[in-house]
């Protein structure tokens, strides 16, 4: 049976104060004392649960959540006297070809128009994309219902 005391020390990089690391029953040491390098990061370290600083970068979209076909993008806030700070937006991340709809206020949505969206073609017809109006400048997309062709079978 063994009667001896384990010594357990949990070492704690400064983040907030020496005192809250105390208070926890760490030791302050420099950062990222057990790191092979310190990063360079732009928006700070990433701390841990406990409030202390981690060898990684802060980012500032890890856990922020963006509607679909969103992404977190991070932008820098302008003022009198910088830094100033980020804020993080979502922004569509959506390719569209004939552009965006927008909603009853005009505002753009991260929805893509399609033109075929509202066509209804007769039976044995597709509706398909053709450009119209073409200039040097510009060409318009034009939905317009074309015949489908079908495989013709041969019998042997």
């Amino acid at each position: 049976m063994m009667t001896g005391k384990v010594l357990i020390v949990v070492y704690c990089v400064v983040a907030l104060s020496i005192a809250r690391c105390a208070s926890l029953s760490v030791y302050p040491i420099d950062p990222c004392f057990s790191c092979r390098f310190k990063p360079s990061c732009p928006y700070g370290p990433e701390l841990d649960n406990q409030g202390c600083v981690t060898c990684n970068c802060y980012d500032p979209c890890k856990d922020h959540i963006c509607p679909n076909n969103e992404v977190c993008i991070r932008e820098e806030l302008i003022c009198a006297n910088p830094p100033c700070g980020i804020k993080r937006k979502c922004v569509c991340n959506l390719k569209c070809p004939y552009g965006y709809e927008t909603d009853c206020s005009g505002c753009q949505t991260c929805k893509c128009i399609d033109p075929c969206q509202d066509v209804v073609c007769p039976i044995a017809q597709y509706c398909a994309i053709e450009y119209t109006n073409c200039t040097k400048i510009s060409c318009f997309p034009t939905p317009v219902c074309k015949i489908r062709e079908f495989p013709v079978l041969l019998e042997k």
